[in-house]
């Protein structure tokens, strides 16, 4: 290795190489990486991600070019320009020529406190500062006037605090590797105090899955501190550690690597220094090679099955590890577990007096977690029961329903039956819980139904529990707004999107760019269309028979197509073709929908055509009066009697129906229906997807009976009804959860906030699955069927990550490989209308 690249990656001797995996507590963090590459513009754009985990994360980001030359590097770019995007393409800064900045002289003390090397002022390097909150981002230098150069890209970790909340948990690059000095050569530096363990990959062939052309076939991996070689790897799998580098990569949430797979991986725990990684071709090959450096963090704290507190006698306490593969440890002293210190926790413990249960997760890779604590003082209560009540956000509009979360809890060894009632509400409202009834400690939502000639006002509403002669009560407060009309188009679009995804496809932005081009070339996007009416849709189980089945669900997307395509081109065949598909379905359809499949088949058809007919209804002049009561007349008497009552098969099938039942009441304007759909929504969902709050066992779905989980035994967060039955059925429930909340949200209901952590918590533990994580024994015997992902996810990743800034790693890496989605059943075009979207619009 060269002198002067020694210099540019500032490679200084490091302390050695420690084992490959660690425990306990440390504030080291991952705070520089840079490369030197090519970099043009178009394809020879030099780029580099990074993930920021936590808010408030301040970067330097620098794009160096001129400078380069005071160290010998011949050919430098001369006049690099910088620009930071979010993951979704979406830029947040720019800089070319850092000294004429305002900001200077800041980014001159923050790249000396950071030990970077100085830039003249007059250089035409270029430098940024920025603020980012959670997120996946890329640092792109590009050459002004079409030039072409060597540039050296450098992210820094810029906070000064010691230990900041906020860190850089992953950074990576991908570029094309030669041979001798044009090998690709990354540099990092970790800070802080104590080990850090750290993840680098060298992928190349796996890169082929990705559409990446040339790839790198057989890349070997080394790990420097300045000439020290420390550890190399080729071929990943070979490795003695293979299985721990696959789960500790899972954690991290970076994408799975094939088994069989060339690609070159090392797993260190290193101590604070400089360090570089190189990655080569075996036998001198060349090609594009992606190196990756994950930060591997903390293991997240056990959880346990029983609440601190007094009990009349015995108690069994369940621990459970959020890591998958963890091991937990504990006391029951009080005194503070380790990897070396407590009982290794194999079930549940059987306490017979008082003790303070003390408890801590491992996982190779990974630093200890925080210590659970918990003081169980047995004996000293009578059986006995607590309410809680918990509000659904305020004020609500009267003529809505809305749900408050009872919980009850039980102490003393209680486990008697709470009869529930409410008290305190107007007239002409109705209150229903779902269960009515809860046995020992559990949960049940409260909904309540308003009509909008409700007393616009604040009432106290008071839950009352009963069981035998105990009586226990929790209030919260309602407060209505005056009733608002329905907002339109309002179901899973608005105007101000379909605006903002108009001017992107117009400026050739992405992801719409693409998912627009896709839309326009499908069958469902013809300018020539040709609609396929039923006068009876007879639909089987298992397709059998499939009289019409077919053609209603393609002639329903195709109009749902055709809308958005009128309204982003401008184009009226586009809008004429819509209006001829739903005015043949309007005149033909007389007969419903019969034979088993006849409610799911309405669910899915009937959650489209609302989709195209409020685009149409709301943004075209072309569709008269009397054509649109024909279409609402067709959703009344064809539609809705096969959906209004829901349905007790699987969760798949109620969910799909209440999403055509939620859509159908918004196109008709019709607030009962609307608040049915929603009741519907809010019991099927919390007994849908499991959380380990609601108990031993999953919650019962709202109207119907306790149902099969096809053979699961064991229950994690996330785990659905249907995924020991298939992958493809269960995202056929999580398109529809998300699209209704969706549509309610356009509404001005937010039902993800009502179940945010439910619904995450299934996005991610799917995800993984779908991603290419191993599949552990315990999750329905080890086998997962139709590992397929289906055109969905990006309506759901949009609100939780886009909107609200969380992190759902998972399913990021999900969406890249899938994008764009297209058409299936109820699921349409997500990506073009929701892809980095935001919150747009919305009320």
């Amino acid at each position: 290795m060269s002198r002067p690249l020694q210099i540019l990656l500032g490679l200084l001797l490091a302390a050695g190489l420690t084992a490959a995996a660690g425990h306990g507590q440390t504030t080291s963090r991952l705070i520089n990486f840079s490369i030197r590459s090519t970099a043009g513009t178009g394809a020879q754009t030099l780029i580099v991600g990074f993930v920021a985990k936590g808010s408030g994360k301040n970067v330097l980001v620098r794009g160096i070019g001129p400078t380069l030359t005071g160290f010998g590097v011949s050919g430098a770019l001369v006049d690099p320009q910088l620009g930071l995007y979010t993951s979704a393409s979406a830029l947040l800064r720019t800089n070319d020529n850092w000294g004429a900045a305002g900001n200077a002289t800041q980014v001159a003390a923050i790249a000396d406190r950071l030990g970077a090397f100085a830039l003249a002022t007059d250089s035409r390097d270029a430098a940024l500062l920025q603020t980012l909150d959670d997120g996946a981002f890329t640092a792109q230098i590009s050459g002004s006037d079409a030039a072409t150069g060597i540039a050296l890209a450098e992210i820094y970790d810029a906070d000064s605090a010691p230990a900041p909340a906020a860190r850089l948990v992953n950074v990576s690059a991908r570029t094309q590797v030669g041979i001798g000095e044009s090998i690709l050569i990354a540099g990092f530096v970790i800070g802080g105090e104590g080990p850090r363990t750290i993840l680098l990959r060298g992928v190349g062939p796996a890169l082929s899955s990705f559409g990446v052309g040339g790839a790198l076939a057989n890349p070997q991996l080394k790990l420097y501190a300045d000439e020290t070689l420390l550890a190399q790897n080729d071929n990943w799998d070979d490795d003695p550690s293979a299985s721990q580098i696959a789960e500790t990569a899972t954690v991290a949430g970076a994408f799975a690597l094939p088994a069989s797979s060339r690609d070159a991986v090392l797993l260190a725990t290193l101590p604070p220094g400089r360090y570089s990684a190189h990655v080569s071709g075996v036998n001198a090959t060349t090609g594009v090679a992606l190196v990756e450096a994950y930060e591997i963090g903390q293991a997240t704290a056990p959880t346990l099955s029983l609440p601190a507190g007094a009990y009349a006698g015995p108690v069994t306490v369940a621990l459970t590890a959020a890591n998958r593969g963890a091991t937990i440890r504990y006391t029951l002293d009080g005194s503070t577990p380790s990897v070396t210190q407590g009982t290794l926790y194999t079930g549940p413990i059987a306490l017979g007096s008082t003790a303070t249960l003390a408890a801590v997760a491992t996982l190779d890779g990974l630093s200890d977690s925080a210590v659970t604590r918990a003081t169980y003082t047995l004996g000293a209560l009578a059986p006995d029961f607590a309410l809680a009540l918990k509000s659904s956000p305020q004020p609500a509009p009267a003529g809505t329903s809305l749900a408050f979360n009872v919980t009850v809890t039980a102490s003393g060894g209680f486990a008697g039956a709470v009869t529930l009632r409410a008290s305190g509400l107007p007239t002409g409202t109705v209150a229903t819980f779902t269960p009515a009834t809860v046995t020992g400690s559990g949960k049940s939502t409260l909904t309540v139904t308003t009509t909008g000639s409700v007393p616009v006002s604040t009432y106290m509403l008071t839950v009352t529990g009963s069981s035998g002669a105990t009586t226990r009560t929790a209030a919260s407060s309602l407060t209505l707004s005056p009733a608002v009309a329905f907002r339109h188009p309002g179901i899973t679009v608005n105007l101000a999107q379909l605006d903002l995804i108009k001017s992107r496809v117009a400026a050739g932005v992405e992801p719409q760019k693409t998912a627009f081009a896709t839309a326009s070339a499908s069958k469902y996007g013809a300018l020539v269309y040709t609609p396929t009416p039923w006068k009876t849709v007879e639909c089987g189980a298992y397709s059998n028979p499939n009289n019409g089945c077919s053609d209603e669900n393609i002639d329903a997307a195709a109009a749902y197509t055709q809308a958005l395509l009128w309204y982003i081109t401008g184009n009226d065949t586009y809008a004429k073709n819509s209006i001829k598909i739903m005015n043949a379905w309007a005149s033909t359809l007389t007969g419903g929908h019969t034979h088993a499949n006849a409610p799911l088949q309405a669910g899915w058809t009937g959650a489209q055509w609302p989709r195209a007919a409020e685009i149409i209804r709301y943004t075209y002049p072309g569709w008269s009066a009397d054509e649109i009561a024909r279409f609402e007349t067709m959703l009344r008497t064809q539609y809705l009697p096969s959906v209004i009552n829901g349905s007790c098969q699987v969760g798949n099938w109620e969910l799909s129906i209440a999403e055509a039942l939620l859509n159908i009441a918004i196109f008709l304007n019709d607030r009962p229906l609307f608040d049915k759909a929603i009741g519907y929504w809010r019991g099927r969902v919390p007994a849908y997807f499991y959380l380990t709050s609601d108990g031993a066992t999953p919650r019962p779905p709202g109207h119907c009976s306790a149902q099969s989980w096809y053979g699961a035994s064991t229950y994690v967060d996330g785990l659905c009804q249907e995924t020991c039955r298939d992958l493809g059925h269960t995202q056929y429930g999580i398109a529809s959860s998300h699209a209704m909340a969706e549509a309610a949200l356009q509404q001005g209901i937010d039902l993800y906030a009502e179940e945010a952590t439910r619904l995450i918590s299934a996005l991610e533990f799917h995800a993984q699955y779908l991603n290419g994580a191993a599949i552990p024994n315990w999750l329905c015997g080890g086998k997962l069927t139709d590992v397929t992902t289906y055109d969905t996810w990006e309506i759901a990743y949009n609100h939780f990550h886009e909107r609200l800034g969380l992190s759902l790693p998972q399913t990021q890496i999900l969406i890249g490989k899938n994008r764009p989605t297209g058409v299936d059943h109820h699921m349409l075009w997500e990506t073009l209308t929701h892809g980095g979207i935001g919150n747009v619009g919305l009320p």
